[in-house]
Order: C-alpha cells, then sequence, then structure tokens
C-alpha cells in the first residue's frame, strides 16, 4: 500500500510507500521536505496518548524526589526520545 502526501511547497500529490508514514520525504518535483502522514489507526493515537501520560506521569515521580526543574527535564526528554524513535519507525 501507498500514503498520499502532498507537498506543502507545490501542491503536488505523492505516492510514498506504507514504510515512509510518519517520516519525511523529498518532493519529486521541487526537491522541498514533504511530512508523510503516520499511521491513522486508532490504536495508533492510544499508543500515542499512552507514552505522553507515561511521561508527564515519570516527569511527576522524578520532579517529586528531586525537584520540579529535573521532573520537567526528564519528562520532556522522555517526550522527545519517543518522538525521535515515532519518526524512526
Amino acid at each position: 500500500m501507498t500514503e498520499i502526501a502532498t507537498c506543502p511547497h507545490c501542491r503536488t500529490p505523492a505516492e510514498v510507500p506504507d514504510r515512509f508514514a510518519g517520516g519525511i520525504v523529498n518532493c519529486k518535483k521541487c526537491g522541498r521536505a514533504i511530512e508523510v502522514p503516520g499511521l491513522r489507526d486508532p490504536l495508533w493515537w492510544l499508543l500515542r496518548a499512552g507514552v505522553v501520560a507515561a511521561a508527564v506521569g515519570a516527569g511527576v515521580l522524578v520532579a517529586q524526589r528531586h525537584g520540579a526543574a529535573t521532573g520537567a527535564i526528564t519528562g520532556a526528554a522522555l517526550l522527545a526520545g519517543s518522538w525521535l524513535v515515532s519518526r524512526a519507525l
């Protein structure tokens, strides 16, 4: 199967293989970056919500023990790491 992504720069539609879903590809017409839509499965959205809840929870637990700043940094780092992993999938 393929995903349909539209270049936001030149408005050219592109068929992109599923393996690039949620990633970034170059437009074949203008060469600029296109963000390919991610998975549309409701379970994917549930997984995203779970990751956010886990990162916030971990940040709160760390904040209780080590202070608010450390907790906020921990939560933000977990969210950033999760986002990077999701871009690689």
